[in-house]
């Protein structure tokens, strides 16, 4: 179901079912249509009207969003070994269901730090 899969990623990329936060429910996820003080992306994406950053047309490339390429969430990215950027750009390259496909398939919620199989 291509609709179940959409609401599998947050809006950052990040597939939610593979992530302790969410499941350990301290996070609400994305498809949570409150917003999330701390996460910038998501607020950004709740004004657009938008599921997530691959569906962004303001950007040719995601890299010059300044919500995923600021010192702050590079720092935060490398702490978690995560790469919203690497996930936004497969979504976009793959689509969003069999991006979900192989993030369940190896039970990450980030593409960054792992080798994906198929």
């Amino acid at each position: 179901n291509a609709e179940a899969s959409i609401k599998e990623i947050g809006s950052c990329g990040h597939y939610c079912t593979a992530c302790k936060k969410f499941n350990l429910k301290s996070c609400s996820g994305c498809d949570n249509k409150t917003k999330n003080n701390s996460c910038a992306i998501k607020a950004c994406t709740l004004q657009k009207g938008i599921s997530n950053c691959s569906l962004c047309n303001d950007f040719e490339d995601i890299s010059q969003c300044k919500h995923h390429n600021n010192p702050i969430k590079k720092l935060t990215e490398y702490f978690h070994n995560s790469d919203t950027i690497a996930n936004i750009n497969m979504i976009k390259t793959l689509g969003p269901e069999f991006y979900v496909l192989i993030m369940s398939k190896n039970q990450k919620y980030t593409i960054s730090g792992f080798k994906i199989s198929y």
